[in-house]
């Protein structure tokens, strides 16, 4: 997000509006939007005011310049699987789509980039180290590889770029009153719904109330605090109000895939196989539409040319998603040509697909951060039977962070491609984005570590469980040896497959976890979701009156540094406060087949709609 400065006290992000509209809107009280991807155009209430865009980050970065990536929250790996089945098997049970090459339309950053496609048509395979696609649903979506790909199936009323600023989606165009406070879209009249019905401001209105319906059971309802019932104006005009001015709206409320809670549903198709076939074979506006779903082996896709309001998106005709979740597995598949793209991979693989011939490795600048927390419950006792732990007393937690040398655990866990973080900030939101490395009580210093082990009265360490996925193995026994021989606290695996370990982390049923947040554009993604008392993801049980209420001003502050100063004390208060250790952010890791040509990665959404192949 650049900040466009406007005098000095007026240093208000309204979205998208170029200069002389906002002076106009200054005059009138409300200002038209037409977005369009251009240069010199002022991004809308976005991430960070100088966003990075995506290149390959070098093979050791250093801060700032390489902003780190999150990997999925949820990695999960499991038994090894035969492969992905023959592309004879692959083939969507719909229609062959007729291709030509066309010009841009126009409608959307994604028309320009498709105008330059040199082929169009082509299937994509592309492996996921997931087990299952267990979620594509919206409300209840946890995963970020998930979200990553209803991005290509549904839409919202803006997108981001790959700048991370909004843009048009389902929305043309859109107007703000001067207080912030109310949003008038003007939606598109050719848009459809892949059963060929028409979107309207209903469609609006019916995922805002589909998001708190109680039988949706929706984890992302946080995201509408503040925000009203959409009011339909006509068919193709919608309001949308908020009892304060919500400084990521665009960003988190109403855009199209990572904040996912006015991602737009089809109320027919819900009506019709209800929130649980949804779950697995969601009807949406996206370019792309689901045709067959074979689960926990692949995922069928074709162009929605027919429906897509931009005929000019996607190139490709087809797309198969395979669940490839054993990392050996997903590596050889890429490199026989099994599959043309796969998306995260171990770190000990970088080396060997950096050097096969015919295969990219794309490390582009995700955002997110990952941590070890330990259990603070109020019903810790009940769920495991702990009524106290060394971990609640904060000068232990300290401890564990002054024993960690996190450069050592990247190297050793990650070959030196990760960030050492001190906080849920992550670098790729750089304008709130600082390195704490210098201010933070839990920065690398041995001999505080073991001062501070010997006076809280646990100099011979102690044990506990460490709850994560398969990903994290070989991070975890780097982490576990590292805090042994510093501190001698003991940290036992607990490696759980993702079905799993959602639900035992929901519950509390755990003493301490490894994992993390990814595709987080705005400081809302970070902060609200994750250390607000009641947040969704906050299963840990910390809360802090301080956090909450600075939580509560950095989302309502529309001056981008009055906000910042907020998230700097929140930073500094959690961590001072918080129960657990930031250890790093991730470098993302995807790599594809020479012959795949276009690809444009925009935090976490990883969207194809450029996408073409040249063999």
């Amino acid at each position: 997000m650049i900040n466009m400065g406007f005098g000095k006290n007026k240093k208000i992000v309204l979205g998208l509006f170029m200069t002389i509209v906002f002076a106009v809107a200054l005059a009138c009280g409300a200002a038209e939007v037409t977005p369009a991807p251009a240069p010199g155009v002022a991004p809308a209430v976005a991430p960070a005011p100088a966003p990075v865009a995506p290149a390959a980050a070098p093979q050791a970065p250093q801060l700032p310049a390489a902003p780190a990536p999150a990997a999925p929250a949820i990695a999960p790996a499991a038994a090894p699987v035969a492969g992905p089945a023959p592309v004879a098997k692959t083939q969507p049970t719909r229609r062959t789509i007729e291709t030509k090459a066309v010009k841009s339309t126009g409608a959307t950053f994604w028309s320009d980039l498709a105008a330059q496609c040199g082929k169009r048509g082509g299937h994509l395979r592309l492996g996921n180290r997931v087990t299952e696609f267990t979620n594509l649903n919206p409300p209840t979506i946890n995963q970020v590889i998930q979200f990553s790909i209803t991005a290509e199936v549904l839409s919202g009323l803006v997108q981001l770029d790959p700048d991370l600023n909004p843009a048009p989606d389902l929305a043309e165009s859109w107007s703000v009153s001067d207080d912030l406070q109310k949003y008038t879209f003007k939606l598109r009249q050719n848009a459809k719904y892949h059963t060929g019905r028409a979107f309207t401001a209903d469609d609006v209105v019916f995922t805002y109330d589909n998001q708190l319906d109680p039988d949706t059971q929706s984890i992302h309802t946080k995201g509408l605090e503040g925000v009203n019932r959409p009011v339909k104006i006509d068919d193709f005009t919608v309001e949308i109000s908020t009892a304060f001015p919500r400084a990521s709206f665009l960003t988190k409320v109403v855009e199209r895939a990572s904040g996912r809670v006015m991602t737009l549903v089809d109320k027919e198709t819900i009506a019709e196989i209800g929130q649980g076939g949804y779950n697995r074979m969601p009807v949406g506006v996206g370019p792309f539409r689901i045709t067959d779903h074979f689960f926990g082996e692949r995922l069928e896709l074709e162009a929605a040319r027919d429906t897509y309001y931009d005929p000019s998106v996607p190139c490709l005709d087809q797309v198969t998603m395979f669940n490839i979740p054993e990392f050996n597995t997903l590596i050889a598949s890429l490199s026989t040509g099994q599959v043309d793209m796969i998306y995260d991979f171990a770190p000990q693989f970088w080396d060997q697909l950096e050097e096969t011939p015919g295969i990219i490795v794309d490390t582009t600048p995700d955002v997110g951060f990952q941590m070890i927390a330990f259990n603070k419950r109020a019903d810790r006792a009940e769920k495991i039977g702990i009524e106290s732990a060394p971990w609640d007393n904060q000068e232990i937690v300290y401890a564990i962070g002054n024993a960690l040398d996190r450069q050592k655990y990247i190297d050793r866990a990650f070959q030196g491609r990760a960030i050492p973080a001190y906080g849920a900030i992550p670098p790729g939101e750089k304008f709130y984005f600082r390195d704490l490395s210098g201010t933070s009580r839990k920065a690398f210093d041995l001999d505080l570590a073991k001062k501070r082990m010997a006076d809280n009265g646990f100099a011979d360490g102690f044990e506990v469980k460490v709850m994560t996925t398969p990903g994290n193995k070989v991070p975890l026994e780097v982490l576990g040896a590292l805090l042994k021989e510093a501190i001698n606290v003991t940290l036992i695996p607990d490696i759980v497959e993702s079905s799993v370990y959602q639900p035992r982390r929901a519950a509390g049923e755990w003493e301490a976890f490894m994992g993390g947040s990814g595709g987080d554009p705005d400081p809302d993604d970070a902060i609200d979701d994750w250390f607000a008392d009641g947040a969704k993801f906050n299963t840990y049980g910390y809360n802090d009156e301080i956090v909450n209420r600075l939580n509560l001003k950095q989302k309502a502050s529309i001056d981008l540094d009055k906000r910042l100063e907020f998230i700097l004390q929140i930073s500094d208060r959690m961590d001072e406060t918080f129960q657990g250790v930031f250890t790093h952010h991730n470098i993302q890791r995807n790599a594809y087949r020479d012959y795949v040509k276009g690809y444009v990665w925009i935090h976490a959404l990883r969207q194809l709609g450029a996408v073409w192949l040249d063999n």
